[in-house]
């Protein structure tokens, strides 16, 4: 941006040597690029807008389709910027419990205990469901031996 900005101001040149006309052209092109960023910051406000939402129905679709390390990775961005939003969490700590990793599980329920103390008998469900959980990848039919 800055080797075009020196061109307009003519550096280099030897013809157009008003100072007006130097001005002018700089003024065209910084008003060109101010509204260029601000179209630009407004397209990246409306995707920040729906992050939120994005993310946590890509984490559900992961989690249906088993894909649970995509899964965990869409819950945790929806906790990490939006913490307030209860169901990312239980969803999260529901793909611990599905792929057994205990620690992970344990600080995540703790966090969520330390916003909301109240979601003890939902996280016990979660624990329960897990066990059961089948994953969709895993639902291949194996002949037995005889």
């Amino acid at each position: 941006m800055f080797d075009q900005f020196k061109k307009i101001l003519g550096f280099g040149k030897k013809e157009d040597k008003s100072s007006f006309g130097k001005v002018e052209k700089a003024v065209n092109f910084l008003s060109e690029k101010i509204k260029e960023a601000v179209s630009e910051s407004k397209v990246i406000m409306d995707k920040l807008h729906d992050l939120h939402k994005t993310n946590y129905e890509l984490g559900l679709i992961h989690l249906k389709k088993g894909n649970l390390k995509e899964a965990i990775f869409r819950f945790k961005i929806v906790r990490k910027f939006w913490p307030q939003d209860y169901n990312s969490h239980l969803k999260l700590i529901y793909c611990y419990f599905i792929t057994k990793q205990e620690e992970y599980a344990n600080r995540a329920i703790e966090y969520l205990l330390y916003l909301d103390p109240n979601f003890k008998s939902e996280i016990e469900q979660l624990r329960v469901d897990a066990t059961f959980y089948q994953n969709p990848k895993d639902n291949k039919v194996k002949s037995e031996k005889t």
